[in-house]
């Protein structure tokens, strides 16, 4: 009921060529006949397949689950296999990215209240072996790899607050990783960025913001330099994608 769409479970949908859509996968039904090992307190009993990004070499989706932190496999023909859980201490994994060796890096959000520093980066095997490569971020959101092989991270806000509503708008980044527990930043001063992903320009485009956007006020933004570790280009300013309003943003070089 919380929901309000009991007839159209949580899952994965093939859209057809008329428009009408074909349930492939139902994640609700799936997750609650395989539960993970640690369910968090505000458990949700509908799957949140939040993030879904394709894998050609295993021929499926890696999909993410976030309040109940599952990592699932689901083929086009809606077989589903859990590869990772992730639910110990309630991560919240929010950010999803194909590793081009295979696997897959996984940003987390972490829980209430969105300690700085807490949030982190792990990368999951296809034979689900989980490992920790980046530390010290802080609500992950978006998450992709550059050409080089390097990790960029959004942050949906930092310096956050001990009480409501613990968010501090504004306060979103971009960041690269430049070692094991540090970062770099790419651009600061973004309003609760939710997406990340470089464009085949070389830019990075980022979505914003993640909430407060009901009356049109969300939009794509692309940071006209890459930032990639081998440019010693200076990032460009921070402009919106078709003729909107520019982000207000702060690259860095």
């Amino acid at each position: 009921p919380a929901h309000g769409n009991p007839n159209q479970p949580a899952g994965i949908y093939r859209v057809q060529a008329d428009g009408s859509s074909v349930l492939v996968a139902d994640l609700s039904t799936w997750l609650r006949a395989n539960p993970v090992a640690k369910p968090p307190p505000d458990f949700d009993p509908d799957a949140d397949g939040y993030r879904m990004v394709a894998d050609p070499t295993a021929g499926a989706f890696w999909v993410l689950e976030p309040n109940s932190g599952g990592v699932l496999s689901v083929t086009p023909d809606g077989a589903i296999r859990r590869v990772a859980d992730l639910s110990a201490d309630h991560p919240v994994p929010s950010a999803l990215a194909l590793d081009p060796n295979g696997g897959v890096f996984i940003g987390t959000l972490t829980a209430v209240p969105f300690p700085d520093g807490a949030a982190k980066v792990i990368h999951v095997a296809p034979d689900g072996t989980v490992t920790t490569v980046w530390t010290g971020l802080t609500t992950v959101t978006g998450l992709t790899v550059g050409s080089d092989g390097t990790l960029y991270a959004a942050e949906l806000s930092t310096g956050n607050l001990q009480q409501p509503p613990f968010l501090v708008p504004g306060s979103g980044r971009v960041v690269r990783q430049s070692g094991p527990a540090s970062s770099e930043d790419v651009a600061t001063g973004l309003m609760f960025p939710i997406a990340l992903r470089f464009g085949p320009d070389g830019a990075l485009y980022v979505a914003v913001p993640a909430v407060g956007a009901d009356h049109g006020g969300g939009m794509i933004a692309r940071l006209a330099s890459s930032g990639e570790t081998e440019s010693a280009t200076p990032a460009a300013e921070c402009a919106a994608v078709g003729g909107a309003t520019p982000v207000s943003a702060t690259p860095v070089p």
